[in-house]
């Protein structure tokens, strides 16, 4: 993925994420036979792709600033998709009552919530400060990650997984996890480092880089 700091609505393509992502949920929810006669399993996996949507329309059109291009867009609208619809379509639930498993699956999927719309919550009241204009963003969530985001996304969806009770689809957020280490988080590194050098460097040096007090 190529970072900038370009500022720039980007209509078009978050419009196409926002449309592709609510096609997949409409997709997944009429395609879905495991959820068929679960009323539970049904409407927690549309409560928790609802939720999801909501918080991805305020990340899009309020969080992110900078320039969002269209292959981009079409990049997360294909992956997401495809993962909304696995996630309808490859349910276990044999019980049609909330259990163990579905209480974790929702502490998970609102702790996630948290973590990754909060940080960008409070990230975005501090850079509209002017005072704050051209520095580094170290404070609120982000003290504990320096990618709290990330770490939250991974967090929700392993909720998200655990609620269809088929323990396969935990491989989801592993490989985002996967994606994040390997590929994401070193990318906006370099190019955090290149735009802020020495506040980026100090950062680094004192703040977890992907999962609070552990990495």
């Amino acid at each position: 993925m190529m970072f900038t700091s370009e500022h720039k609505p980007s209509f078009g393509p978050k419009i196409l994420a926002i449309t592709a992502l609510s096609l997949a949920v409409a997709s997944g929810w009429l395609m879905s036979d495991s959820v068929r006669g679960n009323f539970v399993g049904s409407i927690l996996l549309l409560t928790f792709a609802i939720f999801y949507l909501l918080r991805l329309l305020a990340t899009l059109f309020v969080f992110l600033k900078r320039r969002m291009s269209w292959q981009e867009a079409i990049l997360i609208s294909t992956v997401m998709s495809i993962i909304i619809i696995v996630l309808f379509n490859y349910g276990r639930r044999q019980s049609n009552s909330i259990n163990a498993v579905d209480i974790i699956a929702i502490v998970l999927y609102l702790f996630g919530s948290y973590l990754n719309t909060f940080s960008e919550y409070q990230r975005y009241v501090w850079k509209r400060k002017p005072q704050n204009l051209g520095h580094l963003y170290t404070e609120g969530l982000f003290r504990f990650s320096m990618h709290m985001n990330y770490f939250g996304d991974v967090v929700l969806f392993t909720g998200f997984a655990l609620v269809t009770h088929n323990f396969v689809l935990l491989l989801i957020p592993l490989l985002m996890m996967l994606n994040f280490a390997v590929v994401l988080i070193p990318s906006l590194d370099d190019y955090l480092e290149d735009k802020y050098c020495t506040e980026f460097q100090e950062y680094a040096k004192r703040t977890k880089k992907f999962i609070p007090f552990v990495y």
